[in-house]
């Protein structure tokens, strides 16, 4: 059994995703949050942000895509994967798609068509 429970580093990455929409951030933001917090998250970190990502607003899960397209991990691709399938937010869902590109993350079949049946 795993005792391991979410820490500080997952208090850090809210912090610097922010409060709110108006929070203050720079076109380094998202790097910067990928290489000093991200790298130090443990399972239980990447299980929260997994289960949680989806209940924070729109903002919220732009600016942690963003960072999670920095870090690239299989755990951060991962959590993409999951936004971009299950995301309310159209933008939101483009961006993962982006990020996925970019970070040339294959995207499986699977992950796609549920996306085009929204546009349809």
């Amino acid at each position: 059994m795993n005792n391991e429970t979410v820490g500080d580093d997952f208090s850090q990455l809210e912090s610097w995703i922010g409060a709110s929409e108006e929070s203050p951030r720079n076109e380094y933001s998202a790097e910067f949050s990928a290489k000093t917090v991200l790298y130090k998250f443990k399972a239980k970190d990447w299980e929260k942000l997994e289960s949680d990502i989806l209940t924070k607003p729109k903002y919220w899960q732009e600016r942690c895509i963003a960072s999670l397209g920095h870090n690239r991990s299989e755990a951060a691709i991962g959590i993409i994967k999951k936004t971009l399938l299950q995301s309310p937010y159209i933008d939101t869902r483009i961006m993962a798609m982006y990020e996925l590109d970019w970070a040339n993350a294959p995207i499986e079949r699977k992950h796609i068509r549920p996306i085009y049946r929204d546009w349809e």
